[in-house]
């Protein structure tokens, strides 16, 4: 076995992510949107992110990138019942330190929903984390378009079952795409330690799996019961 990092042969303790590369518990980087472990001589971005080749060839960079992605993730959650997401939604690609300081964990420091409510309209901005790989950024968007459809319905719960149910748009739309980055993403939700993002989604994921039909609106009619 070789380290993906460096080549040589693994000897003693090593580190394997979630695509089965290994890496000498030294050579540990992680591309900082995938969670793939970076190859030797990897540059640095400006602010300290590794990203992986991978990433980098598919990263959301430009207004027509994040129009192509919000047109599908749109359509993927209205195959599980939500479709009359607001369209009064701005977007901005932001640097790192932009992003509210949260847990360190990829499945829910990406993205950010603001609304604003002026007289009889709602507006919402989404400030999404840039360099994102395209279906990490579907998923994250999906993230943040199902707190804007909370908020345009004046849904209020829990932040553990509001998040939940984000977290598990986030989930079906990777489980839509089914490649390995978003396989990969998936694990991390499973994963994710945290009690409000992280148990909020296990136990919200729960309530869907009882449905049988893929329904995250019908999941959301059990949540509003819940409060």
């Amino acid at each position: 076995m070789e380290c993906a990092y460096c080549g040589a042969p693994i000897v003693g303790t090593y580190q394997i992510d979630p695509y089965g590369q290994a890496v000498h518990v030294a050579h540990a980087k992680r591309c900082f949107c995938c969670g793939r472990f970076v190859k030797g001589g990897t540059p640095q971005m400006a602010d300290g992110r590794f990203q992986c080749e991978d990433c980098r060839k598919k990263e959301v960079v430009k207004d027509e990138h994040i129009e192509w992605v919000d047109k599908r993730v749109r359509q993927m959650l209205a195959r599980h019942g939500i479709a009359d997401i607001s369209e009064n939604v701005s977007f901005e690609l932001v640097v790192p330190k932009v992003v509210p300081g949260r847990a360190p964990t990829v499945s829910h420091k990406m993205g950010q929903t603001v609304t604003m409510t002026t007289g009889w309209q709602m507006k919402h901005k989404v400030r999404m984390l840039n360099h994102l790989h395209r279906i990490v950024f579907a998923g994250v968007l999906a993230h943040e378009l199902l707190h804007v459809w909370q908020n345009e319905h004046h849904i209020s719960l829990s932040s553990e079952l509001t998040e939940g149910f984000c977290n598990l748009g986030s989930w079906v739309v990777y489980e839509m795409i089914g490649t390995e980055v978003a396989r990969a993403m998936m694990e991390q939700l499973q994963k994710d330690p945290t009690p409000v993002y992280g148990d909020g989604f296990r136990r919200v994921k729960a309530l869907y799996d009882q449905q049988g039909a893929g329904s995250l609106a019908a999941t959301m009619n059990i949540l509003k019961r819940m409060k």
